[in-house]
């Protein structure tokens, strides 16, 4: 009698066990593996003619950022990524998980996953493998297309759920909700929509119309983490918000446009959300705001004009929450990234983790001493452990984080011109020496808290 009493109690360990178990695996699939808002402007849709990506990535736990470039022999060269190095033990991507990539023939590629009803495909989204494989490959929109159908048949046993903003050097801008299941799912297996940037213009993987172009279409898409096949409004409050910035960036006669330097201001730094702007509290929510308590990183690409070298294509990166960060350009055309985006110490000439100098500066502004939060460190389930910032901190190091950014806007700006009217002067050691002279002036006058610690 013992014995089978002593027989039943170790069942139901094991019964509560795996019931625990399973709590804990729907808890972190159920959760959108990288939360993030992203969007896409067409040419047309710019202040500029030239198409433009944007992308804040939101993760507590992925503070370290840090952007690469990988040499590559294919038909589109090498190739930039931003990316953290994840670990976990849940993680359906490599170890390397890119966030945003642009490569050598002026192709670019930002993503925002989509929560995944089926546990089986989300434990194995590999949205962001997918990017970097298509980073690698893709020379326009057309391409992006054929390589989502060929990534599927390549890879049946990972999914993808997520939306992808992408651009080209041809002029090519759109949003794609994707969704490609494991092969062991049921239902359709492989679908998108396309989402025109350059029309408005809405079809399907089959090639089915779904909207036609619409006249007065402003020209861009906003999408944070749910689409049309998972419309689980995950992230909806950051949409919102992103497509009021957005609306009035373009809306005629209000004087704003939807450029890179104001995309990264009054977009990528948003602290605002659903509060009024008007608050200085010291404990301020972050919960709803574009750049908030669990953003790690900022990213706006900046495309190029008809006729224009893929290789003046800007990669402009925020390593850090952007409210408190400063966007620092590198150039398709220079064949590199300035060391202070990848190197742990200045001067070592070693990357021995993913973090960068420039992430970590930001990290120490904004957690050290509690100057801007008492921790925002915290994991997938927890989420971060302060989601309040301190507005009155924040407004003093935005006084001279805003003017550093605007120097380096204004000066790369005219460096930018300056190549398109003389396109001989566009050598790898020019654009590499600028940068490299950008990221230096950044992280000197960031490390002062100074605007005018060190003079361009």
């Amino acid at each position: 009698m013992e014995a089978t009493w002593e027989k039943t109690l170790s069942h139901i360990k094991i019964l509560f066990v795996a019931a625990a178990l399973a709590v804990i695996v729907t808890l972190v699939f159920c959760l959108p593996a990288w939360p993030c808002t992203i969007a896409v402007v067409s040419a047309d849709g710019s202040a500029d003619g030239r198409p433009i990506l944007w992308k804040n990535f939101d993760m507590s736990q992925y503070w370290h950022q840090q952007v690469k470039y990988f040499a590559g022999d294919t038909a589109v060269g090498g190739y930039y990524l931003l990316y953290h190095d994840n670990d976990s033990i849940w993680a359906a991507d490599s170890a390397l998980t890119p966030q945003a990539g642009v490569n050598d023939a002026g192709f670019s590629i930002v993503v925002a996953a989509v929560t995944d009803t089926n546990i089986l495909n989300a434990s194995v989204n590999a949205n962001t493998r997918f990017l970097q494989d298509a980073t690698a490959n893709c020379v326009t929109v057309v391409d992006f297309e054929n390589h989502l159908s060929l990534w599927h048949q390549n890879n049946p046993r990972h999914a993808v759920s997520a939306n992808y903003a992408v651009i080209d050097a041809q002029g090519g801008a759109a949003m794609y909700e994707v969704y490609m299941a494991h092969k062991m799912s049921f239902g359709d297996t492989f679908k998108y929509r396309k989402y025109d940037a350059n029309t408005g213009q809405v079809s399907n993987h089959l090639g089915n119309l779904i909207q036609p172009p619409q006249p007065g279409f402003a020209g861009y898409y906003v999408r944070s983490n749910f689409n049309a096949f998972f419309p689980n409004n995950e992230g909806s409050e950051r949409a919102r918000r992103a497509e009021e910035l957005f609306a009035g960036l373009a809306a005629p006669g209000t004087g704003a446009k939807l450029s890179p330097p104001n995309i990264m201001r009054i977009v990528s730094k948003d602290v605002t959300g659903k509060q009024p702007s008007s608050s200085t509290a010291a404990k301020y929510s972050t919960t709803y705001c574009i750049s908030r308590s669990q953003t790690r990183s900022g990213v706006v690409v900046e495309g190029v004009a008809a006729g224009e070298s893929p290789g003046l294509t800007t990669f402009w990166a925020a390593l850090g929450e952007p409210s408190i960060s400063v966007f620092v350009p590198t150039f398709v055309g220079s064949g590199a990234v300035s060391p202070y985006l990848y190197e742990d110490r200045i001067g070592s000439g070693t990357d021995q983790s993913d973090v960068s100098v420039l992430n970590l500066l930001e990290d120490q502004r904004e957690t050290f001493k509690k100057l801007i939060y008492n921790s925002n460190r915290g994991s997938s389930l927890t989420g971060p452990y302060d989601t309040t910032i301190n507005k009155n901190e924040l407004a003093k190091v935005q006084a001279w984080t805003f003017e550093i950014e605007r120097v380096l806007v204004d000066y790369t700006r005219e460096f930018l011109d300056n190549l398109r009217n003389d396109p001989s002067q566009a050598s790898p050691s020019v654009m590499q020496s600028f940068q490299d002279h950008c990221a230096w002036y950044v992280y000197e006058n960031y490390a002062a808290g100074s605007p005018d610690a060190v003079s361009w």
